[in-house]
């Protein structure tokens, strides 16, 4: 008896300590819980896109684009089929966060013009948003796109006008596009809020050299 009964807590420790393993193994990280959960609950918006930026910052940005992609299908039909405008209200908040994780995932991995698909949808949702419209107007700038680059850039300013670095990449759009008379209001503008900043000044004297008016 004694030796069966040592034999029966010798395999429920050995149970329990592999349960206690595979257990441990799920919560060392995002993504395996994250995968766990999705398991038992597939339909899950909101995990779906947790996973999704659980994907990017491990680098993986594939995946992490197919989850966003996921994620944005649910919470989309969650937001036609609810009634109550306040939870369909939720529900767009997540819609557009999704919008914007997913273009700056498609922008990492070379893909602009998606990327900017989802930056524009997000900015639909939000028009007011600064780091949505920050996002796109990069990605038009380093398109060579100014005409686009510059309406995000000056939507900003006019949602803040006291963000000196959108000046300063305003001032190099209209540099781009000849328009050289905005370019030196801001660059003047920008030296005159920030005195302190060599260089500002720098840009400004180097700007005004290129011009002939030094």
């Amino acid at each position: 008896k004694f030796l069966m009964y040592f034999f029966l807590c010798s395999v429920i420790s050995v149970i329990y300590f592999g349960m206690t393993v595979k257990q441990n193994m799920y919560w060392r990280g995002e993504i395996p819980l994250f995968k766990r959960t999705l398991k038992f609950e597939k339909e899950f918006g909101r995990v779906h896109f947790l996973l999704a930026k659980a994907y990017a910052n491990a680098g993986r940005f594939k995946d992490a684009i197919a989850e966003d992609r996921r994620a944005l299908e649910i919470m989309r039909g969650y937001a036609q089929k609810v009634e109550n405008d306040e939870v369909r209200k939720t529900y767009l908040v997540f819609v557009e966060q999704i919008h914007y994780h997913l273009g700056n995932c498609l922008d990492v991995t070379g893909d602009p013009e998606g990327s900017l698909e989802h930056y524009e949808e997000a900015i639909k949702l939000d028009p007011g948003n600064e780091m949505y419209r920050f996002a796109a107007g990069n990605t038009y700038l380093r398109n060579n796109d100014m005409l686009n680059a510059i309406t995000h850039f000056e939507k900003i300013l006019e949602l803040n006008k006291n963000n000196l670095m959108v000046m300063n990449i305003l001032a190099l759009c209209y540099q781009k596009t000849g328009e050289d008379a905005k370019a030196e209001k801001y660059l003047r503008h920008i030296v005159e809020e920030d005195s302190g900043s060599a260089s500002a000044r720098q840009n400004l004297e180097n700007f005004l050299r290129r011009k002939g008016s030094l």
